[in-house]
């Protein structure tokens, strides 16, 4: 039994991803004070990172130089739930679900400072408004028509898991020019 608070249409309207610690790669997904999710890197400069939200969990895995992609997983399986295929510029990319259900990841902003999962009607769904430097984290808005998905965790997760793996990425081609 999970620690977690159940991720409930009443306790989304305020989540946030916050990193308590800028030393290590681990976050916390809070709805005010109440812990609803964590997403934890397994090692200091892998991409395989865990994530739980409420009472389910999964592994998140970047494969790939030229043609990237990122695997998703129930945790402790080894079929591929879902998989994300960035776009070359790095601030788009598609979400393909094992189910053949197709989502955007957006960003939304000119700096990269707000990305959006948009359905396949080009509704958004949930927006990240990244904040911090030190601390890495984002505020999250949850659309009302997408509060009651059954893959609204999964975009919570799999949305920060992307937007660090960003994030960090960014970082490391301003600390070489």
């Amino acid at each position: 039994m999970s620690d977690l608070a159940a991720l409930q249409p009443h306790n989304v309207s305020a989540l946030r991803w916050l990193q308590p610690d800028g030393w290590t790669r681990s976050f916390e997904l809070r709805s005010g004070e109440t812990l609803i999710g964590r997403l934890e890197f397994q090692s200091a400069f892998g991409s395989l990172a865990m994530a739980e939200v409420g009472e389910e969990k999964w592994t998140m895995k970047r494969q790939g130089f030229f043609s990237p992609q990122v695997t998703l997983r129930r945790a402790s399986f080894d079929e591929d739930l879902a998989v994300y295929v960035p776009k070359w510029t790095g601030s788009k990319g598609l979400l393909t679900f094992k189910d053949g259900t197709v989502l955007h990841l957006n960003s939304t902003s000119f700096w990269g400072g707000e990305w959006a999962w948009i359905d396949a009607e080009e509704r958004t769904l949930v927006r990240f408004h990244n904040r911090g430097f030190l601390r890495h984290g984002a505020d999250i808005d949850v659309e009302p028509g997408a509060r009651s998905r059954t893959d609204l965790a999964v975009l919570l997760a799999m949305g920060w898991y992307l937007l660090y793996l960003y994030q960090q990425d960014t970082s490391a081609v301003v600390a070489t020019t």
